[in-house]
């Protein structure tokens, strides 16, 4: 794995041990970010269920301010200190090892808003988790206004709206799907 364009063009990213890791393939992340294209300059980014950091690193180097990525596993968060570190990203990053809900639950109590927001939850979460991590997300006000949620899912996975999130289209990459939301 590597990071495919901006100014850490080429870094190869590790992985962290163990099958619980699933990272989003080259293929899938270059066709994210060219959706994406200039919306990622200047942005603020949350990568949840950072995993290996793939895409908050991706974000950085195509020109976004900052990131946070938060992830659960120790195993990870060391994983992403160490390409942060590989990729010269650690002052414009912040890891935080946690589960997603008390993660978020921080991130509302600091009064943080991203303009970017990606989720790359495992593929066996439960549905009614992952509504309650979006419920969560659109409710507190940590999207700003034009802000995009982006979530890597199963192409076996048909996810719906949520309050105060719109499904604004589903892309499919082979067995993955990226489903893009904005506040409604």
């Amino acid at each position: 794995m590597r990071v495919i364009a901006g100014i850490a063009k080429g870094h190869k990213l590790a992985v962290p041990p163990g099958q619980q890791i699933r990272p989003t393939a080259d293929r899938v992340r270059e066709a994210l970010f060219s959706v994406l294209g200039e919306k990622v300059l200047e942005s603020k980014v949350l990568d949840l269920f950072a995993g290996s950091g793939a895409l908050g690193i991706e974000a950085l180097s195509r020109g976004a301010a900052n990131c946070i990525l938060i992830d659960n596993n120790r195993k990870s968060v060391q994983t992403i200190a160490k390409n942060l570190e590989k990729t010269k990203f650690q002052t414009e990053a912040e890891v935080i090892k946690s589960n997603a809900i008390d993660g978020l639950d921080q991130l509302i109590k600091r009064g943080e808003r991203f303009d970017l927001i990606f989720l790359d939850p495992p593929y066996k979460i439960k549905l009614t988790d992952l509504k309650m991590i979006l419920e969560r997300l659109s409710r507190k006000e940590l999207i700003n206004h034009n802000g995009i949620v982006v979530i890597e899912h199963s192409s076996k996975v048909d996810l719906i709206d949520i309050s105060r999130l719109k499904k604004q289209a589903t892309k499919k990459y082979g067995d993955t799907c990226l489903t893009f939301y904005s506040p409604a």
